[in-house]
């Protein structure tokens, strides 16, 4: 939804993971539920093409990880979603940025997930309107 959402507001979307065999068959869930194109370098970078790729974007959205630090390095407007872990303590520095949780009672936690089940309840809640929202205000506040 984000994917088709982004792309019907005129944005290009760039995913990116890692090698590993289950991060791989994860983004081609996610390109299976979108008719949007969008170009798929996942897999394929070094964290030096990553920061290239990342260096040159027009704006970040993604979970607390490694490409989220990066794209505020580099001063690219993020919206960071963040789950279990405290994002007071992990949010990207130096950016205009958005900060995306869900507020409930157990958010954060030290838990990969819920009940250590590598599934977190506070980020599969998240629905891809208010992160596209999230974007779309921080892009507006930008461009004033």
């Amino acid at each position: 939804d984000i994917i088709t959402k982004l792309h019907a507001d005129g944005h290009q979307v760039v995913l990116t993971a890692g090698a590993d065999a289950a991060e791989l068959d994860m983004v081609q869930d996610i390109l299976a539920l979108t008719t949007a194109p969008v170009l798929n370098v996942a897999g394929v970078l070094d964290l030096l093409e990553l920061g290239g790729i990342i260096s040159n974007a027009f704006a970040f959205m993604g979970c607390d990880s490694l490409p989220m630090h990066m794209a505020a390095a580099f001063s690219i407007p993020t919206v960071a979603w963040f789950g279990p872990l405290p994002d007071a303590v992990w949010e990207p520095w130096l950016t205009s940025k958005r900060i995306v949780t869900n507020n409930i009672s157990c958010r954060p936690c030290v838990f990969e997930g819920c009940g250590d089940g590598m599934v977190a309840e506070c980020l599969m809640n998240l629905s891809a309107d208010t992160l596209v929202a999230a974007l779309q205000e921080l892009l507006s506040n930008i461009s004033d």
